[in-house]
């Protein structure tokens, strides 16, 4: 797509934001044309906000799960250093390791 079309201006607003990359994930999803199209606006906008959500959900139940592992860690004089983080993440952190 050319750089001065709506929808690539639309695209790079949308980077742009908390979100990097959704563009490119609703064009798999709807087809490219929905950003141009006015007959998609109402299903780009529901798509836009579900997404949002998914991303702030996915978001906190990390937040929940490191802090959970954190706090049985702790329980024996232990603070998760950022690879213990990563392997809460994974599923593969063992607080008796």
């Amino acid at each position: 797509m050319s750089n001065d079309t709506k929808a690539s201006r639309v695209h790079q607003l949308v980077n742009a934001g908390d979100y990097p990359g959704m563009s490119e994930a609703f064009d798999a999803h709807m087809g490219a044309a929905c950003w141009v199209d006015p007959a998609y606006r109402p299903d780009a906008a529901t798509w836009a906000a579900a997404w949002k959500a998914a991303v702030a959900a996915e978001r906190e139940r990390l937040c929940a799960a490191i802090k959970a592992a954190d706090d049985k860690a702790s329980e024996n004089d232990y603070m998760l250093d950022s690879d213990d983080c990563i392997r809460v993440i994974r599923g593969t952190w063992n607080p008796n390791a």
